[in-house]
């Protein structure tokens, strides 16, 4: 796929905002790994 037609999704990790792009239909399960993530860097 290419990447123009991806959807975006903005995420938060250590308090600096990401654009990153996923596939059609992941962009919870993006959002859910990266709360995931920023809390693992945190030391949550």
């Amino acid at each position: 796929m290419s990447n123009a037609k991806r959807p975006t999704k903005e995420i938060t990790l250590l308090g600096r905002g990401y654009i990153i792009a996923c596939d059609t239909g992941e962009e919870a399960k993006l959002d859910r790994a990266a709360r995931y993530l920023d809390r693992a860097m945190q030391g949550d």
